[in-house]
């Protein structure tokens, strides 16, 4: 869980965090734009009770996307004590997300093979033309993150499937194989220490 990988970095270290994380489950049954079901404002709720337990500042960004909003708008009041604190809104996160190249090409591969067969294509080395390579996916989280992360101890980025995992894969963190289900969990992710 995330919440206990943050614990463990932060007993070990002074410096600041960055923490990636998916949002809260996707409502598939809602009409509309994707918002999370009922479940996972519960879960958002426990995960941003747990975060303001370490008593520190938190910065959050977030994806457009309507579902990873409801998620960091859920974490940042349940973290914050009910104050109001703003949340970033980038793209770098989503919609179209860093990991993507050509939009325009990205979503012709997306409707016709869907995420996380574009992303098992993408590892073993297709897709450029739409998806960066690893090593620009590393220079362009360099970049934003000079950018984002010298307001708090801990900046907390909330993004979809497909940008946490090309970022996982990319800085050597996560290999997720969706051919045996193995995916990017709802509200986890991973953590990096910034010097």
């Amino acid at each position: 869980m995330i919440v206990n990988e943050i614990a463990r970095f932060l007993a070990n270290d002074s410096s600041r965090l960055v923490v990636f994380i998916r949002h809260g489950e996707k409502d598939l049954l809602a009409g509309g734009p994707a918002l999370i079901t009922q479940q996972a404002k519960i879960a958002s709720e426990q995960l941003g009770l747990s975060l303001r337990k370490f008593k520190l500042p938190i910065k959050i960004y977030s994806s457009p996307e309507l579902r990873c909003v409801q998620t960091a708008e859920i974490l940042n009041f349940k973290i914050s004590e009910g104050c109001e604190s703003d949340i970033t809104i980038t793209s770098f996160l989503g919609q179209p997300g860093v990991q993507v190249r050509n939009n325009k090409r990205y979503l012709e591969i997306f409707n016709e093979h869907g995420a996380r067969a574009m992303y098992t294509q993408w590892k073993n080395g297709k897709n450029y033309d739409a998806l960066r390579t690893t090593d620009e996916l590393c220079i362009e989280l360099s970049k934003f993150l000079e950018k984002t992360t010298m307001e708090s101890k801990i900046s907390l980025f909330v993004s979809q499937s497909g940008t946490i995992a090309a970022l996982g894969y990319a800085l050597g963190l996560r290999n997720y194989d969706p051919g045996n289900n193995d995916w990017v969990p709802f509200l986890d992710g991973f953590v990096l220490v910034c010097k």
